[in-house]
């Protein structure tokens, strides 16, 4: 059976996972976790007498859509090409293992999520400014025209995640249909495109990011 190919982006970041606490009985043991306060979940300001220090156990994991699908198209044995935001100029060291599943490439720095999780919800805190970074002329510029043109071109599956976090990803697309496509030779890959969230951004861009 021929190996399957896949070419996936363009997102990438950290997720720094904060378990938060109640109260630390000693040095090793925590209390029970508590549920987002009310003045949380409202964006309000807290009541006078009601800011608390929170305790909190911690992880870091990759994520990223890209890297969540290349991650498992790995696994079932396809020979995949991941193109995003996992560090630049240098690969973020975070990503070596996931450097040695796929073939892994970044046109930006990677970005990074500070998730707070209570017992009945967590709070999301994004820092992507880095993905300003992921456009089309960095991707010509930092990974290579042609070398694009090629890795979707030989593709037999391509996948571009997260419209609503990646700023400029509508102006890619439209760079993929007008510069790329036709051009294109042999059979069309399957093409996968993930916005993410979609009622996230305002209604000028779901209407721009659906037309193209």
């Amino acid at each position: 059976m021929p190996e399957l190919t896949a070419f996936i982006g363009l997102d990438g970041f950290i997720d720094e996972i904060i378990h938060v606490v109640d109260q630390r009985e000693d040095a090793r043991a925590l209390s029970a976790g508590s549920p987002a306060s009310p003045d949380l979940r409202n964006a309000s300001p807290p009541r006078p007498g009601a800011a608390r220090t929170w305790n909190s156990s911690r992880c870091n994991r990759g994520w990223a859509a890209a890297a969540d699908h290349g991650h498992a198209l790995a696994g079932f044995g396809c020979r995949v090409t991941c193109l995003g935001a996992f560090g630049h100029p240098h690969l973020d060291a975070f990503f070596d293992h996931f450097a040695q599943r796929v073939e892994l490439h970044s046109v930006a720095g990677r970005g990074h999520t500070q998730a707070l999780e209570f017992d009945d919800g967590k709070i999301m805190l994004n820092k992507l400014e880095s993905f300003k970074d992921i456009t089309w002329p960095n991707i010509q510029q930092r990974f290579g025209r042609d070398k694009f043109a090629e890795k979707f071109q030989s593709a037999q599956l391509v996948g571009f995640m997260n419209w609503t976090m990646v700023p400029h990803m509508t102006e890619i697309w439209e760079a993929l249909l007008h510069e790329i496509c036709p051009s294109l030779t042999g059979p069309r890959p399957q093409a996968v495109l993930r916005p993410v969230r979609s009622g996230k951004n305002g209604h000028a861009r779901i209407y721009n990011g659906r037309s193209t």
